[in-house]
């Protein structure tokens, strides 16, 4: 396992935007998505089916590995699915739980958003040289607003609303 991560970092391309380069020769959106999933079932096993501590610690260390690599594709739409679920499925975890539990959950969520935490800040952002901050706040490499990608489609939405 460490060698996987040893050859991805070696092997990994600084990249300023979402291309097939950093999504290793595949399609960066479709990449992302997959990863996104990984990340999401990863955290399901971290959260409800991990009884061990190993199994847990190996489990955290898988979701950082999927988040991290589609973080780094530079594709927001798998990250962001990803992300929605992970909370949703957290929110509706611990309102079933009992209070026992529910104070064992708090631990785990805090232990996990750390992690969440190094991923984003400590380490994608490391490794793009900052990059990936400005792909996810829609601003080109010279930190300028990019134009808006729905083409008015937006607008529309929140009209209608």
């Amino acid at each position: 396992m460490f060698l996987c991560i040893i050859q991805m970092y070696l092997q990994y391309q600084r990249v300023r935007g979402s291309n097939f380069a950093a999504s290793g020769g595949f399609g960066p959106n479709q990449m992302a998505t997959v990863l996104g999933l990984g990340f999401f079932l990863m955290t399901v096993r971290f959260f409800y089916f991990s009884k061990s501590k190993i199994f847990r610690y190996l489990d955290l260390i898988f979701v950082l590995l999927f988040a991290f690599r589609a973080i780094v594709t530079f594709s927001r739409g798998g990250v962001f699915t990803a992300i929605f679920m992970i909370v949703a499925f957290i929110f509706i975890l611990y309102k079933v739980m009992d209070k026992r539990n529910k104070s064992k959950m708090r631990l785990s969520i805090i232990l996990f958003l750390i992690i969440g935490i190094v991923t984003w800040g400590g380490i994608s952002a490391s490794q793009t040289n900052g990059m990936i901050e400005k792909r996810y706040a829609n601003e080109n490499a010279a930190g300028q607003e990019k134009n808006d990608v729905t083409t008015g489609r937006g607008e529309f939405v929140f009209i209608r609303i």
